[in-house]
């Protein structure tokens, strides 16, 4: 109850909105600029002396340069895993102190974290299918930023929930902070980083040959 009053007190809350370069907009004119998809900006937010401050952010999506192979052995050894041969590697990385909704905070039990994996594998099922024909698997995970609470329970299932303690998926992949978190998606044809609210199975097929 505690935290569902303090985030209605959050959206409550008078917004000064800023565009790229941090200057002050209207919230209509930050709206359309956010919502242009030509303009590929995304938003972060953040609380300021009890007010809600909204920043325009440039490259939403983007293509980063990483070498496939010393990229995932890089992983391997952090998440103590051994990829298989072609792999899709999915980093869905949660920001500390996000406002992203009303009903979403730095507390993450484990009823939460098996909401978000079963609600993205509605929507991979499909492609699951579609990349064991060409021999590939998908590996998917939850990463969360250092300060959140995250409850998960010691099985196999909760093994694609990673805690960011000492800050390296931050500080190597996630450098610019999204509302609604980021998605790294890294495939042996190339790479697409996108910050920001989005359906994984759809950021998924932007990339699948």
């Amino acid at each position: 109850m505690t935290f569902t009053l303090a985030f209605i007190s959050i959206f409550a809350q008078k917004k000064i909105s800023k565009d790229e370069n941090g200057k002050h907009i209207t919230e209509a004119e930050f709206q359309s600029r956010w919502r242009d998809d030509n303009l590929n900006f995304f938003r972060w937010d953040y609380m300021e002396k009890g007010k809600r401050i909204c920043t325009l952010k440039d490259g939403q999506v983007s293509n980063p340069e990483l070498n496939y192979e010393s990229t995932l052995k890089v992983l391997e050894s952090k998440l103590d895993i051994v990829f298989t041969r072609n792999a899709i590697v999915v980093l869905n990385f949660w920001y500390y102190n996000d406002i992203c909704s009303s009903i979403r905070d730095d507390n993450w039990p484990s009823s939460e974290l098996r909401e978000v994996k079963e609600h993205n594998e509605e929507y991979l099922m499909n492609i699951r299918k579609a990349l064991r024909k060409n021999k590939q698997d998908l590996y998917v995970f939850y990463i969360f930023e250092k300060g959140s609470k995250v409850k998960k329970k010691k099985s196999d299932y909760f093994k694609s929930f990673i805690e960011d303690s000492d800050d390296f998926f931050r500080e190597k992949y996630f450098k610019e902070q999204a509302m609604c978190g980021s998605n790294l998606i890294i495939t042996p044809s190339g790479n697409l980083l996108y910050n920001g609210e989005a359906i994984l199975g759809g950021l998924l097929e932007r990339v699948i040959n």
